[in-house]
């Protein structure tokens, strides 16, 4: 088991270690994303209803495709995802392997709205200025 904290800081619980084999497929929802510097940070964090799991995830460990897959799909916490591990595959050049994953995100979680200009607070010696529908700056 691995005790890890949420995003926010608050207590997450206990997370199962598991590696994923060739041809297996998780689903669940994201709890914590891989994070540097964080307990436990090479591994993302998904809870599969009946318990919440940890899997690498980082190029660092090897899991370069993954990585990436989480990064290109703009993944978040809340986000409800299934992964593949399809298996070890040859580079092109047939020199090294790597490791082959699918994703698919099939829910993602309420994004927060853009900030509007009303609600953006200057900040103490910053230079305000509006530009009008005219161009010119006031």
């Amino acid at each position: 088991m691995t005790h890890f904290r949420r995003p926010d800081g608050a207590p997450g619980g206990d997370a199962r270690w598991h590696e994923l084999v060739e041809g297996e497929t998780v689903e669940g929802t994201v709890v914590r994303l891989p994070m540097w510097g964080a307990d436990a940070g090479t591994r993302l964090f998904l809870d599969t209803d009946d318990e919440v799991i940890s899997i690498p995830a980082t190029a660092g460990k090897g899991h370069t495709v993954l990585e990436r897959l989480l990064s290109d799909e703009r993944v978040r916490v809340g986000d409800g995802v299934t992964i593949t591990y399809v298996g070890k595959r040859r580079t092109a050049d047939g020199e090294r392997t790597y490791r082959d994953y699918q994703l698919e995100v099939r829910c993602r979680a309420p994004r927060r709205s853009s900030t509007s200009a009303s609600e953006i607070t200057p900040r103490r010696g910053s230079r305000t200025s509006v530009v009008s529908d005219d161009g010119v700056e006031r």
